[in-house]
């Protein structure tokens, strides 16, 4: 199952014109995400180095080199993880992106992803092939937290409503307005 849903992954993205990426496992600034802790490793002949946490860097750097169509699908690895049904430290991660398209596109984009990987894999009844309920977050915000106006809040504000909730907010959400986990 492993090998024809990942075989349809990559089928529907070089179908679509997409450029696979492979990316390095083993890199010196492993990413650029402060609430992500990296596996570290140490190498004899160059010191300290890590294993990427994402293909995020390696893939936005060639964005910027003007591919426009792009994705990665390999391993990555993630240290301080609660090991457990859902979480492990080395896991297979699935990121693309393509230069020029709204959220929009992109939701359309992974609802026929996720469409054409359960039918190479037979499955026809699913939840996710049902009709997507689509919400903006500042609703369900309002609806499941009873936090309203996010997007018009402090930092400072919004911090407090985490702590109200029992939310754990990452350090680096004071220098961006987000980083809650």
């Amino acid at each position: 199952m492993r090998m024809t849903a990942l075989s349809a992954i990559r089928s529907f993205f070089v179908g679509r014109g997409f450029v696979e990426i492979e990316a390095p496992l083993l890199v010196a600034t492993p990413d650029t995400d402060p609430a992500l802790s990296s596996l570290e490793v140490s190498l004899q002949a160059a010191g300290r180095a890590a294993l990427m946490t994402s293909p995020e860097f390696s893939l936005k750097k060639l964005l910027g080199q003007g591919l426009g169509k792009i994705f990665s699908l390999g391993k990555v690895f993630r240290d301080e993880e609660t090991w457990d049904e859902r979480h492990v430290s080395e896991f297979t991660m699935l990121e693309w992106y393509e230069i020029g398209i709204d959220y929009r596109v992109g939701v359309e984009r992974t609802r026929e992803l996720i469409g054409e990987v359960a039918s190479a894999l037979k499955i026809s009844h699913h939840p996710l092939l049902q009709p997507w309920d689509m919400r903006r977050v500042e609703d369900l915000f309002a609806k499941q937290l009873g936090v309203s106006r996010v997007g018009e809040r402090s930092v400072g504000e919004l911090k407090g409503e985490a702590a109200r909730l029992g939310v754990h907010v990452h350090e680096s959400a004071a220098m961006s307005g987000w980083g809650v986990c």
